[in-house]
């Protein structure tokens, strides 16, 4: 009984995997009261314990774990028909996108809490008239940047110093404005899924098949090198409000780079190159020295045969015909028929 190869593949999606805890400070109230009755005085005596502690819960911040990206697409230093394509880029860690919140409070209980990040795309003519590209500074120079510069209003966590690197890029102000999703849209532009893990070599973090993606909300331009920017929103979610002035008086913003890539969305896709073949197109053959005596040899070469040599498990030595599945002739098509 024949297998059938092609078994349907099955995909759920899910709004957002969001964690228990969001990274943040987090502070816990033990309050105990005793009471007991004193046989002597004939009393309730009362006596009240109390216990207040705190402690952090600790994300990804400014910068990934390599292991933490699965994929990202369309691939880096590609080239292709990409222009009709939102870039995006698939973590190993599903709850990674909601694991910080836009103004670093911890939300609350039920709160739909947007993605801390977001991906930005930029044409080769805005990288280079904007000067725009990843630059490594400290922490103090991404938080209070020169130059009329905004920076994201957070603070640091215990274990992070002022002296800390961090990847960052600079934004204009118009062009700021004009691409970053408000607040509303970065809801829209996550989510996780849940794949089959049969037939994919994967780390044993993510066996059970569960994934995070973040998409771009801008189109590449076409015939152009584009850059992709995964950068983090914590700290401006003052100026992701539609209904608010977005950034206004300043230079631009200096924004947290967590990693990039670049591809050119150019040429024709495989299948419109077949579809413009012309009738009598030089099909595809071996071109040999000279032709063969022997008319099975040359009738095999003909038909896209090559010969290649081959030892058998017995040791012998003997001659294989090989072709590959691009053959120099025209084959009807057959439909399958699959046996179950």
């Amino acid at each position: 009984m024949a297998e059938d190869d092609n078994k349907k593949e099955e995909m759920t999606f899910a709004e957002a995997h969001r964690p228990a805890l969001t990274a943040g400070e987090y502070k816990i109230e033990i309050k105990q009261a005793i009471r007991v009755k004193d046989k002597i005085e004939k009393r309730d005596v009362e006596d009240a314990f109390e216990k207040n502690n705190t402690f952090w819960v600790s994300a990804p911040r400014f910068s990934l774990d390599p292991a933490d990206i699965y994929s990202v697409y369309p691939p880096p230093g590609h080239e292709g028909q990409y222009q009709t394509v939102l870039p995006h880029i698939v973590f190993t860690r599903k709850t990674l996108p909601w694991e910080r919140t836009l103004d670093g409070s911890e939300p609350g209980k039920g709160m739909q809490t947007p993605p801390w990040m977001a991906l930005l795309l930029f044409d080769e003519g805005e990288m280079e008239s904007h000067a725009i590209k990843m630059q490594s500074v400290q922490l103090k120079d991404l938080i209070s940047p020169p130059g009329g510069i905004r920076g994201p209003k957070i603070r640091l966590e215990p274990w992070e110093t002022p002296e800390d690197p961090c990847n960052v890029i600079d934004v204009p102000a118009k062009l700021f404005n004009e691409i970053v999703p408000e607040k509303d849209e970065l809801g829209y532009l996550a989510h996780a899924r849940q794949v089959s893990m049969d037939d994919k070599e994967i780390p044993g973090i993510v066996a059970e098949g569960w994934f995070s993606v973040i998409l771009g909300n801008r189109l590449p331009g076409e015939n152009r090198r584009n850059t992709v920017f995964l950068v983090s929103l914590e700290g401006f979610e003052d100026l992701l409000h539609v209904s608010n002035p977005q950034i206004d008086g300043e230079n631009g913003v200096r924004l947290s780079a967590l990693t990039q890539w670049s591809f050119t969305a150019k040429g024709s896709t495989f299948l419109d190159l077949m579809d413009h073949l012309k009738e009598g197109a030089e099909r595809l053959r071996i071109v040999a020295d000279q032709e063969s005596p022997n008319e099975t040899v040359q009738r095999a070469m003909v038909l896209g045969y090559t010969a290649l040599n081959h030892t058998t498990r017995l040791g012998e030595k003997m001659v294989s015909w090989y072709r590959g599945p691009l053959v120099p002739i025209r084959l009807a098509k057959e439909p399958y028929n699959y046996i179950y």
